[in-house]
């Protein structure tokens, strides 16, 4: 059998592989927000939102991010929104090509300001790429959408490995023995940051979280992350490339949703690669910033 699907799942299809040296598969809709909101609302889910037109309606709560963590096992994955108001309902989709789609109702947590919950991968399916679609509406009326494509990734323990985004734009070089174990790995793309950038910097693309399993929050050696860049964007924000760093998100000790900082990583250009590099043993969130040139005009920039 023969699978294939877009980066972010949302197309897919599988056709039986025989003899035949040739084969075409043409990819269809895999799920839909719409879909993912109507099949939940019979359910029962969400009694208050009747069509998806209605959520996208509603006025969007901003900041609101999902985190993926696997399970030790790899068999399932700890999704946790951050920064949604309380006394909303929130569901998560599971989306993976060739698997019928799984909802989860999150609940919320007063100790870290997150809903949580836990859905469980295909069975006998460990590592690949998906989405995660989150439908939420608060009591006052105020909605949240997100459409997250993650990777997740398998980790021996002994060998030399190199982990990607479904985008391509993050890769993490883990050298052998940087766990002490197998691993499971999710790198996700944000759809928001959990606070604005420090001082003058501004986001260059998307921020990522890579989140290893269980209660690991750590590597036991150096880990090397690389983000890539479009010049075309940089030149369209006014960034200097050598003005470019990596962030990380240091959140408090408590645990809070809201409380954290962003800190600086010793980062390296590389220019030839339109790249930039710095090593870490922490997982979490991360994300490339630079500052604009003084007097700089911003104009969006238009990809054909």
């Amino acid at each position: 059998m023969l699978r294939a699907s877009s980066l972010d799942g949302a197309l897919s299809n599988q056709i039986a592989v025989e003899g035949e040296y040739a084969h075409t598969l043409t990819l269809s809709t895999t799920y839909s927000a719409a879909a993912s909101l109507q099949v939940r609302q019979h359910a029962g889910d969400l009694p208050d939102v009747s069509t998806a037109a209605q959520l996208a309606g509603t006025e969007q709560v901003p900041g609101v991010y999902a985190m993926l963590r696997p399970g030790s096992d790899g068999s399932n994955l700890y999704i946790s929104v951050h920064g949604f108001e309380y006394a909303g309902t929130v569901n998560a989709t599971l989306i993976q090509p060739g698997v019928t789609p799984q909802s989860t109702s999150l609940s919320y947590s007063s100790a870290t300001g997150t809903y949580s919950g836990t859905t469980a991968l295909p069975t006998g399916q460990i590592g690949g790429t998906g989405t995660i679609q989150v439908l939420g509406v608060s009591a006052n009326g105020r909605g949240v959408m997100l459409n997250n494509a993650f990777a997740l990734h398998t980790v021996p323990g002994q060998q030399v490995l190199d982990l990607y985004s479904t985008d391509g734009m993050l890769h993490l070089h883990l050298p052998p023995a940087a766990f002490d174990s197998r691993t499971f790995v999710t790198i996700t793309p944000l759809s928001m940051l959990p606070a604005e950038p420090p001082d003058d910097r501004v986001t260059v693309g998307s921020a990522y979280s890579a989140i290893p399993s269980g209660a690991r929050t750590g590597a036991d050696k150096p880990v090397v992350l690389v983000f890539r860049y479009d010049q075309r964007l940089l030149e369209s924000m006014g960034v200097d490339p050598d003005a470019l760093h990596i962030y990380r998100w240091k959140p408090d000790v408590d645990g809070s949703a809201d409380g954290g900082t962003w800190e600086q990583l010793e980062s390296s250009l590389l220019p030839n690669d339109r790249s930039v590099s710095a090593t870490t043993r922490h997982f979490g969130i991360y994300a490339l910033m630079g500052t604009r040139s003084p007097g700089t005009l911003y104009l969006p920039l238009i990809m054909r």
